[in-house]
This record gives C-alpha cells, sequence and structure tokens, in this order.
C-alpha cells in the first residue's frame, strides 16, 4: 500500500513539475507587449501607422489619412493629414525620430526640453516657450494624456489660435505632436487621448 502511495505520489510531482517548466505546446509563446486595441464608432475609421504602435479612430468625413515625409539632416519625421479636407477642418499628427534635425531653414520642436510629468502651469509655460518659442502670455498648459501616454496640452492663443499636444517618448526612440484650431478643440481632445500608442 505505501508503496503504490508513493508511485502515484511520484507520478504526481512528475505532472506537476511538467506542467511547471513549460514543456506543452505553449513553451515558445512569448506574450510581449499587450497590443491597444481601438473601440472606433460606427461611422468612423481605423488608422494604423505602419512600423510603430499608432493607431487612431478618425471621422471618415475628413477623407482617408495621408502621411507625408518632412524633409531632414538627420532622422526621420513624417506628418499625418487626411485628404479631402482642409487642414483647418481635420487633426495633424507629426511624428518625428529622436535624432530628427530638419533641413536648412525648418523649425523643430525641442522635445528634449519637456517634461510632460509636470503638473504646475507656469512650468509647463517656460517649456512651451523653450521647446517651441511661444509667447508665455498667449498659452494655457496643462499635463494631459495622449493614448495613455503623459503629455502636455497647450491652447495657444494669438497668431497661432491652435491646440496642440505635445507628446515626448509618445513611443518607443519617437516624439509627437497633435495638433488643430482651437474650433475644433473638443474633437483634437477625444481624438488624441483615445489613440493607442
Amino acid at each position: 500500500m505505501k508503496k503504490s502511495i508513493l508511485i502515484l505520489s511520484g507520478v504526481a510531482m512528475v505532472l506537476l513539475l511538467a506542467g511547471c517548466s513549460g514543456g506543452g505546446d505553449n513553451a515558445n509563446v512569448d506574450e510581449g507587449e499587450p497590443v491597444a486595441k481601438l473601440a472606433c464608432t460606427q461611422g468612423m475609421g481605423e488608422y494604423k501607422l505602419a512600423d510603430s504602435p499608432l493607431q487612431f479612430c478618425y471621422d471618415k468625413a475628413w477623407g482617408e489619412p495621408v502621411v507625408e515625409g518632412v524633409s531632414a539632416k538627420t532622422g526621420s519625421a513624417q506628418k499625418i493629414g487626411f485628404g479631402t479636407v482642409d487642414n483647418a477642418k481635420a487633426p495633424q499628427v507629426w511624428i518625428e525620430s529622436k535624432d530628427f534635425q530638419p533641413s536648412e531653414g525648418e523649425k523643430k520642436v525641442k522635445f528634449e526640453f519637456m517634461n510632460a510629468m509636470e503638473s504646475k502651469e507656469d512650468s509647463l509655460k517656460t517649456q512651451l516657450k523653450n521647446s517651441v518659442g511661444y509667447n508665455e502670455k498667449d498659452v494655457r498648459a496643462r499635463k494631459a494624456d495622449a493614448g495613455g501616454v503623459r503629455a502636455i496640452r497647450a491652447d495657444v492663443s494669438g497668431d497661432v489660435n491652435q491646440v496642440n499636444y505635445f507628446v515626448p517618448d509618445a513611443f518607443d526612440g519617437y516624439n509627437m505632436m497633435v495638433s488643430g484650431g482651437k474650433d475644433m478643440a473638443e474633437m483634437i481632445d477625444e481624438f488624441t487621448f483615445d489613440m493607442a500608442l
């Protein structure tokens, strides 16, 4: 009797160890990073930027997303606009590699001066002055989220009159900016918050 109990205990231990060692069919499955899922509502299109985690839902009335390369001395940058509408009626998304340096005469957002974790408006305004050149009196700034990544939201008056989201480290090796006219601020807020990064 003791012998059969020991044999059964030994078999159970071997089965338990085999299950813990990953010896089953799932032994080589790499779960990696969770993949963000979009939940676009009816009437909305879904877009994913190739070779990146960036995904977003967009109003089909804007037309299809159009990706344009931006000329650069080093690194890379892309602008995502929408095909059938004036830029004033839809958001624009700018993606740039951290090593991006624009061609001669072009401007660059200096993301390296931004700390999106900061919460004080005065500090955020100073960062925007140093990074973009905004006049502090023309900007209202606050921390925000873009697809779950900390961002700086700038409500800019004066000559610019836009809502901009600056997203340092939006995803591995890249910074991002989302912009649009102040008259579509609520839509820009939803578009940016709901994207997946």
